[in-house]
């Protein structure tokens, strides 16, 4: 058992360091293409490699970071789908919504990301999509009523499910 336990505890260690050596590398490579406006050699030959390994994630989160900073106003299409799916498969999808903010707006797929954004409630994102890409005021409009209509449908569904029937009675006869 202790040398089994002691070869997991070496495996599981290697992992952290080949972990942390490809996030190292990604920063160093992401840097590098930034430093040297060479956007199409990140997206065409370092984004792909990193995206087909199991590295993908070490990749994409050095890219956030530089979508908020306003050093990487734009990203491939395929980068921009393993972006979101990456902080949808982990549940971070504020992230995703502050990156969408921040991006020009024509390098996002929006196939992909209105049904995401509706789904998850990313209303911010949703109206900066279809007011600047799409140049439509009334869809996010009529979306945000729709939600506030159901939050406050939800709402009222709760509070009268926990009022008493003896409760609702008194309160009818004190209106």
């Amino acid at each position: 058992v202790d040398s089994k336990l002691t070869t997991l505890t070496t495996h599981n260690h290697q992992e952290k360091e080949e972990e942390k050596e490809a996030e190292q590398l990604a920063d160093t490579a992401v840097n590098a293409c930034l430093l040297l406006s060479r956007s199409e050699a990140l997206f065409d030959e370092i984004a792909p490699k990193f995206l087909s390994s199991r590295f993908s994630s070490a990749f994409l989160t050095q890219l956030e970071p530089r979508i908020l900073a306003d050093e990487l106003p734009s990203l491939a299409p395929e980068v921009m789908q393993a972006l979101v799916e990456h902080f949808a498969h982990s549940g971070q999808l504020e992230r995703v919504e502050k990156c969408v903010l921040k991006l020009d707006i024509l390098s996002l797929d929006l196939n992909q990301l209105i049904p995401l954004c509706l789904r998850h409630g990313l209303y911010g994102a949703l109206i900066h999509i279809f007011i600047r890409a799409l140049q439509d005021y009334q869809t996010p409009a009529t979306l945000l009523l729709v939600a506030a209509a159901t939050a406050a449908s939800t709402s009222s569904t709760k509070s009268t499910a926990k009022t008493s029937p003896s409760s609702k009675k008194d309160l009818l006869e004190n209106s």
